[in-house]
């Protein structure tokens, strides 16, 4: 239980300082791949079985993030 908590405080507490470092677009980013990040960790460290809802539901994740970060950086290059 100790060890669930001072992670989890010291996850919440690197993703506010980290957010207060980067612009809103790429923190949005960052927050969204959160779920994705954790599935794929579980999947590769603790063979964890993905099924077949969750799949296209990464992918759908990982290419809306692409779509907005090309979005954003064709918006800074003009």
């Amino acid at each position: 239980m100790g060890l669930t908590l001072c992670l989890q405080v010291i996850g919440h507490n690197l993703l506010a300082h980290c957010q207060g470092k980067l612009s809103v677009n790429l923190s949005s980013i960052v927050c969204l791949c959160q779920p994705v990040i954790a599935s794929l960790y579980s999947y590769i460290i603790f063979s964890e079985v993905l099924s077949l809802r969750e799949v296209p539901g990464i992918a759908i994740v990982i290419a809306g993030v692409y779509l907005v970060k090309a979005q954003y950086s064709n918006k800074i290059k003009k």
